[in-house]
């Protein structure tokens, strides 16, 4: 059976249950990644199992049926094959050469067997206890918006923390703007917005940098936060002497900053920022 016809059989659900095996799984897995992005390619693999499952009667259990961390997983350790060693004729010939993938123990290598046969990681992708799923860049003469388009998914609590981090920063218009009059009436106005240009231009790069998962984005923020913390709970405390609507907008601007940044360092975060250092590595 040829790679289209693998596939075309996969996805009508033809293909016989008896030949549904694990390497069956990689081979879909590997012409998805090989014709679409990773986005679509892990939608279409998710999609395509839960149909396959449901034609051929394969219950959704505690212990069997479509399994979410697993199917990401192994999607993730094909994509990184991929990348690293480039595609071969056909999905055999690759799978083949790529022998470490035919082990059905190798996410145990990332995962403790609890956590991954856990309730939670069948319902839902969640992190690797015992180490970092291995990540590789493309190979050199892969064109850079081909490599951006497969890249893995940006995790949600990144994409959280990127979010509150511009809302933080979006307040400060509101914040100005009612905070004019004190303003205004500063001796040192010119200073002080220039201050406030730098410190606006450099949150803005650092917000678009956390896209390319770089560890220090993450320490720059730490580092900044901690420095400016004293001298902001002193500007919150005399904006809410000035007026009770510039002391909360700037409690919230506080508050949402705090947590974005909290949240690039959960144990969910971890292997975005570790990405880059990966890809220096090689």
């Amino acid at each position: 059976m040829d790679d289209e016809e693998h596939l075309r059989r996969f996805e009508d659900q033809s293909l016989p249950k008896e030949l549904w095996n694990h390497r069956a799984h990689l081979k879909v897995a590997y012409l998805y990644l090989r014709r679409l992005p990773y986005p679509e390619a892990l939608e279409r693999l998710r999609t395509g199992i839960k149909s396959y499952n449901a034609a051929h009667c394969i219950q959704d259990t505690p212990t069997g049926g479509y399994h979410e961390t697993m199917t990401q997983v192994w999607l993730q350790l094909v994509h990184t094959a991929l990348r690293q060693f480039g595609p071969a004729d056909t999905a055999d010939a690759f799978f083949d050469t790529q022998t470490q993938l035919s082990d059905q123990r190798t996410p145990l290598l990332f995962y403790s067997r609890d956590r991954l046969m856990s309730p939670e990681a069948k319902r839902s992708l969640i992190e690797p206890d015992l180490a970092p799923l291995p990540r590789a860049p493309a190979p050199a003469n892969t064109p850079a918006s081909s490599s951006s388009a497969a890249s893995p998914p940006r995790p949600k609590v990144v994409s959280t923390a990127i979010r509150l981090l511009w809302l933080s920063l979006a307040l400060m218009i509101p914040h100005l703007w009612v905070a004019w009059p004190q303003i205004r009436s500063d001796a040192h106005l010119e200073f002080g917005f220039l201050i406030l240009f730098v410190a606006v231009i450099l949150n803005i790069w650092l917000i678009t940098m956390i896209d390319e998962g770089y560890h220090w984005v993450r320490v720059t923020f730490l580092t900044l936060l901690v420095i400016g913390l004293p001298a902001g709970l002193s500007g919150m405390i005399e904006c809410f002497g000035h007026s009770l609507i510039s002391g909360m907008l700037n409690l919230a601007q506080t508050a949402l900053h705090v947590t974005g940044v909290a949240l690039l360092f959960t144990a969910a975060a971890r292997p975005w920022f570790r990405r880059a250092g990966l890809h220096e590595c090689h």
